[in-house]
């Protein structure tokens, strides 16, 4: 059997004009297409490219994430400012109401009706004489579940002795 190696096989010639994208090397000039100087330099070009694009995504991620949370605050901004706006409308609308000093018995329906929202108090107090029973404050009114359809309006100074 003949031995099918060389000993007499020239040196790899390189090519001058051609370097490793990876090491800067001189790349041989055989075969033509031979573009990385050693299969090391090769895989650690594609592995680093690869890591590359991997950072990439997760900054591209991590901005996302960040327009989102900048989205979110904005719209939290912009619903506190429509809160206050409904909140000084509703204060206007007592102050229309003329609640006299015994205060005024307004019925749910007629509440709903001109759009004024019980979830927008400005405080909630525990009345001490009554158990389970709350005040729920908007401005300087109180307003006391009355029953099932009515609730008690009256002035500040009122009912801070009911408590």
């Amino acid at each position: 059997m003949k031995n099918k190696t060389n000993t007499d096989a020239p040196e790899a010639t390189y090519n001058e004009g051609k370097t490793c994208p990876q090491c800067s090397k001189a790349v041989p000039d055989k075969p033509l297409n031979k573009v990385y100087c050693s299969d090391t330099c090769r895989n650690d070009f594609f592995n680093s490219a690869k890591k590359n694009r991997r950072l990439e995504l997760e900054q591209l991620k991590i901005e996302t994430e960040i327009q989102t949370q900048k989205n979110q605050l904005q719209n939290t901004i912009n619903e506190s400012e429509e809160v206050k706006k409904k909140k000084a409308e509703m204060r206007l609308h007592l102050l229309g109401m003329k609640i006299p000093e015994e205060g005024r018995v307004v019925d749910v329906n007629y509440l709903n009706q001109v759009g004024f929202d019980i979830n927008l108090f400005d405080d909630r107090i525990e009345l001490k004489n009554v158990p389970g029973a709350y005040m729920l404050e908007f401005g300087d009114y109180g307003m006391f579940w009355v029953d099932t359809y009515n609730f008690l309006f009256t002035h500040k100074q009122n009912y801070l002795s009911w408590l």
